[in-house]
């Protein structure tokens, strides 16, 4: 059953921002990046939606229609004034994981985990390394 057109935007992002959670995690964890005294750092640096809204200005041009669709059910949820981040951040955050839910549901976790290695290219670029022990130890 297709669960991803039943749910409404907020379900979706739900879901969504527990799937990237595990699958950053998992992921962490193969990298052997996981280690206790660092682990909430690795994480963050994946799950924070400034980082999901970053990721998500990436992956707009390469949606496919479906996807859009998607995205924006959960980019135009109701919500009220975010606490940590300015509107159009958590506005592309919430689309994001969104998608995140509907891949999860669809049962494209390859997608997911393309993100994610296409957030380690990023950082990479941008400091140089991924080895979250420099970046916070």
């Amino acid at each position: 059953m297709e669960y991803s057109n039943l749910l409404t935007g907020h379900q979706l992002a739900f879901l969504g921002d527990a799937v990237w959670s595990l699958k950053v995690k998992e992921y962490l964890l193969e990298k052997d990046l996981l280690v206790s005294s660092i682990s909430h750092i690795a994480t963050n640096s994946f799950c924070a939606a400034s980082v999901q809204a970053e990721i998500m200005k990436q992956l707009l041009p390469h949606l496919s229609p479906e996807e859009l669709a998607v995205f924006k059910k959960g980019r135009n949820i109701k919500i009220d004034r975010p606490s940590k981040h300015n509107i159009v951040t958590y506005r592309l955050a919430s689309g994001f994981e969104a998608l995140i839910g509907y891949y999860y549901l669809t049962k494209q976790d390859d997608k997911i985990m393309e993100i994610i290695l296409h957030f380690e290219k990023m950082k990479e670029k941008s400091h140089g390394t991924m080895d979250i022990r420099k970046e916070c130890c």
